[in-house]
């Protein structure tokens, strides 16, 4: 994955390597779900010093808490949040954590060459 796309739907990510639970933050987050998330108006305001998430008093910091202390409790040792925004240094080690799902078939095409076959096709289409 050459580039997170900062879409509203994809305003945060968690990944892990075993020692390290990262959550990423789109530039394009909500600032509703900053605030609820994180006590926060601005990305800019984000502690990326942080090694837990505040306990808010609200559902989505609740649910988000629940996730992150349900993974490390299944984990052998105990996984340090590392809070990571978009364009931060942190960011480009990040994305080398992250893989291309083949899903179950591991011999299916990447999206990047679905795209490419379909253009295949519609030039041989137009030829």
């Amino acid at each position: 994955m050459k580039h997170l796309r900062p879409v509203t739907l994809l305003t945060y990510l968690f990944a892990e390597n075993g020692i390290s639970l990262f959550l990423w933050i789109g530039l394009q987050v909500d600032p509703n779900l900053l605030h609820e998330v994180f006590g926060v108006q601005t990305i800019g305001q984000v502690d990326i010093e942080m090694t837990s998430l505040p306990v808010l008093d609200n559902p989505l910091s609740t649910r988000l808490n629940e996730i992150i202390h349900k993974i490390q409790e299944q984990r052998q040792h105990y996984l340090k949040l590392t809070v990571v925004r978009q364009r931060d240094k942190l960011e480009a080690w990040f994305k080398h954590l992250l893989v291309e799902d083949k899903g179950i078939n591991p011999a299916a095409n990447s999206y990047v060459d679905f795209l490419c076959q379909m253009h295949k096709e519609i030039r041989n289409l137009m030829n």
